[in-house]
């Protein structure tokens, strides 16, 4: 009994620094990361994503969900949960008659869930915040020929590492509290070649390191309307946060740095859901973030880009169905069927025009039999940057898998 429990332990350590190592690579490869701190990540996990992102007002006793620090509330209280996920990204880029594509793949996320004590549980994990991944490269012609070269690039994000408290203060209400550190540093640069022999290329390189620690806050209540179905609602609040920052630039001889007024805006959503027994939920999340609220130095502006700053809305409404939880005739009466619709008025505004990401969800969730495990499956089609510049059609495969184990409790041996 010891050895297996230390096995479990030794084994949830290599998970850990492989995510950390992981996590030094971020995952996308949009031209639109190359504005403000990238592309901005939801915190939602396999179910959720199946979803289309649902899950303000959700919960479960074997599964995570940290769209919500208060949804730990109904964690099994005898067990350790442990959760890790994978993504795939394919994307096609068109902008007038050019057209291109991108591939990629990466460790997503890892988290665990383990009770305090029958009304209080805690949750760890380590989330992307906002990735950063491109390559662009024009041309500038005159008198008829290439005069010069212009390639930009970037790298790097930012990560979210987490505290989750949540507490049971009276039945069938949870309050969570999410203590967190963002860190990471975003990479650009910007290289000019000269056609002419004799003219010397100029290299730009910016670096932003930023660390610093957040806090937010939820609730979650459910409420039977009889003995069929239940409703749930749940609420989450981030305050407005300043950053550390630190900038570093090299252009040439040239060398730069110091600090940028920087900070990341409040937040605020509220959800809904609708469960029918043990076989089917719909919910509805909307969430907003109040960009326009965000002060930025000049020397901040540079770096961010040519990008305005604008409050952003996300819509999400997503379905799960079970067939019949408890069959032991058919497997596929026991897996979790998903499908969601989800719509994002992003936080940017490029050349005057907003960035709207919308798209659909397909998800699938297998319990293993004779196993403490379970395997999410979703699949998120969408488009982003409709009627802008640069349209972006995408395909994101995500596969988590859920550990579920019975720690707390004394073995009677006879």
């Amino acid at each position: 009994m010891q050895r297996t429990k230390s096995l479990k332990i030794y084994g949830l350590l290599m998970f850990v620094l492989l995510g950390m190592n992981a996590f030094s690579q971020h995952n996308t490869t949009s031209p639109y990361s190359r504005f403000g701190i990238g592309d901005i990540v939801s915190s939602g996990k396999g179910r959720s994503v199946g979803m289309g992102g649902v899950g303000l007002a959700l919960n479960s006793p074997y599964m995570l969900n940290s769209l919500n620090p208060a949804s730990y509330g109904r964690l099994d209280s005898m067990s350790f949960i442990f959760d890790i996920g994978i993504v795939g990204h394919s994307s096609n880029f068109k902008s007038g008659e050019i057209k291109s594509s991108a591939q990629d793949a990466n460790f997503d996320y890892f988290a665990m869930a383990f009770p305090v004590t029958s009304w209080w549980k805690a949750s760890l994990g380590l989330n992307p915040y906002s990735n950063v991944g491109y390559s662009m490269k024009s041309n500038h012609i005159k008198d008829g020929s290439i005069d010069y070269v212009n390639t930009l690039k970037g790298k790097g994000g930012l990560n979210k590492a987490y505290i989750s408290q949540s507490f049971i203060p009276v039945k069938n209400l949870y309050l969570g509290v999410n203590f967190s550190y963002v860190f990471g540093q975003i990479e650009r640069t910007n290289m000019v070649e000269f056609a002419a022999a004799n003219m010397i290329g100029v290299n730009k390189k910016e670096l932003l390191t930023i660390k610093d620690v957040m806090f937010d806050f939820g609730f979650q209540y459910k409420k039977p309307l009889n003995k069929n179905y239940t409703l749930s609602v749940g609420g989450i609040y981030a305050p407005k946060r300043n950053l550390s920052t630190e900038y570093d630039l090299t252009s040439g001889s040239r060398k730069e740095n110091g600090d940028i007024d920087f900070n990341l805006p409040s937040k605020f959503g509220g959800g809904l859901g609708l469960h029918y027994k043990d076989k089917f939920i719909v919910g509805f999340d909307y969430v907003r973030e109040n960009w326009s609220d965000v002060s930025v130095d000049d020397k901040a502006k540079i770096f961010l880009g040519e990008g305005e700053f604008k409050n952003n809305e996300t819509y999400a409404l997503g379905f799960e169905y079970i067939p019949n939880k408890r069959s032991l005739r058919s497997y596929f009466d026991v897996v979790s069927y998903r499908l969601g619709v989800h719509y994002a008025d992003s936080y940017l505004k490029i050349d005057g025009e907003s960035v709207d990401d919308y798209g659909i969800s397909l998800g699938l969730g297998f319990p293993l039999r004779r196993s403490t495990m379970y395997v999410n499956v979703a699949l998120d089609l969408g488009r982003r940057g409709n009627n802008t510049i640069v349209e972006e059609d995408y395909a994101k495969l995500s596969v988590s898998f859920s550990i579920f184990s019975k720690w707390f409790f004394k073995q009677k041996y006879e």
